[in-house]
């Protein structure tokens, strides 16, 4: 196994000041970025499942701090993409809610694959967006 190559690609590792260049497959495998967005897409293609991350602009939702819950926010707020950042989407529609499991969320649609996706960020505290293809869409 390689320590400065992907096992899958040969692409040598771009190492970051806040993270280590490479992703770590189940069976140890270090992979790209790059490749590990593809197996990434490939197994929410797959599976209709996909935890993803999800990023605000403050300067449009600050106008929108106050507002009560089940408001519609606005979408263009929102990015959505993965880990290291390669590759970004706009959801078609966002919303506050309040869930009794994790106080405040953020709701958000989007097209992923040509096909309507729901996602779900639960607190204040962190990014993860965790993400199913809706059935029947």
């Amino acid at each position: 196994m390689s320590d400065t190559n992907c096992v899958e690609c040969g692409a040598a590792f771009e190492r970051r000041a806040y993270a280590t260049g490479y992703a770590v497959r189940q069976n140890g495998e270090r992979i790209c970025y790059r490749c590990a967005t593809w197996d990434e897409l490939t197994r929410a293609k797959e599976t209709g499942k996909a935890t993803l991350y999800i990023t605000e602009d403050w300067e449009v939702l600050k106008a929108f701090r106050k507002v009560p819950f089940g408001r519609v926010l606005p979408a263009k707020a929102f990015s959505i993409g993965n880990w290291p950042g390669l590759w970004k989407l706009t959801p078609t529609q966002a919303r506050s809610t309040r869930r009794g499991y994790c106080g405040n969320a953020v709701v958000v649609r989007f097209r992923l694959f040509g096909e309507a996706w729901s996602g779900v960020q639960c607190g204040e505290s962190n990014q993860i967006l965790r993400c199913r293809r809706v059935k029947g869409a």
